[in-house]
């Protein structure tokens, strides 16, 4: 095992651990337990595409040798990693069929709707595929396309070009199938397939799809590399997550505290004593249940937010400490809340800005960039202001970033109205600040 791979595996155990002990508010525990999901599940990715011998050829590419074959008007296709090679057949019905080895011709004759094959190849750890022919009827790829955008997180369309029928596919498309989204064009390079970029965070030119095309092994590096980037985040939020809670990773579980109600208390520090040459190790079991650690968190990161310097002065010498535990812990709840509603706007801003740089970087190869941009930047502060409607009104510090996106997406639509390359560039600056201000909130 690599030392990364040990350090994930460590990681895991830990959040794993704490998710056990029992200590985490609702809130946090959600959290935990998903960031234990993205750790634990190698990235999924999608294939898609109107044609079943497009779709094949860019799964073979991906994967560097043929190992299935997508049927027109057959089941979707789920490649993940296995010990051996196994199958299972889903029908229409809803029955289900397990066997080992790869499909035979005369399952396939069966018509069944679903196949998940687990393979033994290595690059199936760190990445899964799911491959699925949509065809050309939208009562058939809009359902298709949805299914798809719950069962990964990164898509790849594959199509002759990017035209009229293409570009009404992917407008149908679930927002969530966009956030890590790549296009493959296999026909004649034309100037529709330009329009294409700014809506993929790239568009490659594949004529023949095969493992030996220059255009497809970079998009596997490009693949690699965002999965590995996307991993490191997903490691960085656990680090940040337990070290928020390093406490309660060193305290027994509820259960344990009336185990302890007769302990003695000697060892336990005097109140209001800074401790400084005590360890928590030395210290032992504390007699009485403590309040949540979420919520010792949180009372620090209030004083940080907007208490005087005096005041948390106060709180870390003991003068402070009158507070309920009751008061606390709405606090931690409080806290834990905000961050949770902010995760999915700053995934959102995250993942459009890469579409954003992409059409920044070719601004010098067309005149209408700016007009890209303003487009994208309205486009991205509207979703935006979709994501938070729903927040609740009771929140002053929700009240403050709802309040940060309406002005944004105002600002957007003056700008647009402008139009320019300045106001492109201004556009941009307020998504940045707009991120900024959600990675604030997260960070409190």
């Amino acid at each position: 095992m690599t030392t990364a791979g040990h350090d994930i595996q460590s990681m895991l155990g830990r959040l794993q651990a704490l998710l056990a002990s029992g200590v985490l508010t609702q809130a946090a525990a959600v959290s935990c337990s998903g960031l234990a999901e993205a750790l634990r599940r190698p990235a999924r990715v999608a294939i898609l595409g109107q044609s079943a011998p497009e779709v094949t050829g860019v799964l073979r590419a991906m994967l560097g040798e043929g190992l299935v074959t997508v049927l027109p008007d057959g089941p979707a296709i789920e490649l993940s990693f296995g010990e051996a090679v196994q199958h299972t057949a889903t029908f229409e019905d809803g029955s289900s069929l397990s066997q080992e080895g790869y499909p035979t011709d005369n399952l396939m004759r069966h018509g069944p709707l679903f196949l998940q094959i687990e393979v033994p190849l290595p690059m199936l750890a760190t990445m899964s595929f799911l491959a699925l022919e949509l065809g050309e009827d939208a009562d058939t790829y809009v359902p298709a396309l949805r299914w798809a955008a719950k069962r990964s997180e990164i898509a790849i369309l594959c199509a002759e070009g990017f035209g009229d029928a293409e570009a009404a596919l992917w407008a149908a498309a679930p927002d969530r199938l966009k956030n890590h989204c790549y296009l493959v064009t296999t026909g004649d390079r034309d100037p529709a397939s330009a329009r294409a970029r700014g809506l993929f965070d790239a568009v490659v030119h594949a004529p023949a799809p095969s493992d030996a095309s220059p255009p497809l092994a970079a998009l596997k590096r490009r693949l690699a590399t965002d999965i590995s980037d996307a991993r490191q985040e997903d490691v960085d939020a656990a680090a940040l997550f337990l070290h928020r809670f390093r406490e309660a990773e060193l305290s027994p579980p509820r259960d344990a505290f009336a185990d302890t109600a007769g302990a003695d208390r000697s060892t336990a520090p005097e109140p209001g004593s800074r401790g400084d040459d005590v360890t928590l190790e030395d210290l032992g079991p504390v007699a009485d249940p403590v309040p949540d650690t979420a919520a010792h968190v949180a009372v620090m990161d209030g004083f940080a937010d907007g208490a005087s310097d005096d005041d948390a002065r106060d709180y870390e010498d003991g003068a402070g400490g009158a507070a309920s535990v009751e008061d606390v812990a709405a606090a931690a709840d409080a806290l834990a809340a905000i961050r949770a509603l902010v995760s999915g706007p700053i995934l959102h801003l995250k993942r459009r800005s890469r579409a954003l740089a992409e059409i920044l970087e070719w601004r010098e190869e067309h005149e209408e960039w700016s007009e890209e941009v303003l487009t994208h930047c309205a486009e991205t502060a509207e979703a935006l202001r979709d994501l938070v409607a729903a927040w609740p009104d009771d929140d002053p510090r929700a009240d403050r970033l709802r309040e940060a996106v309406d002005q944004a997406c105002d600002t957007v639509v003056l700008l647009q109205v402008e139009a320019g390359p300045d106001q492109a560039e201004d556009a941009a600056r307020v998504l940045f600040q707009l991120r900024t201000d959600f990675e604030q909130a997260m960070a409190a």
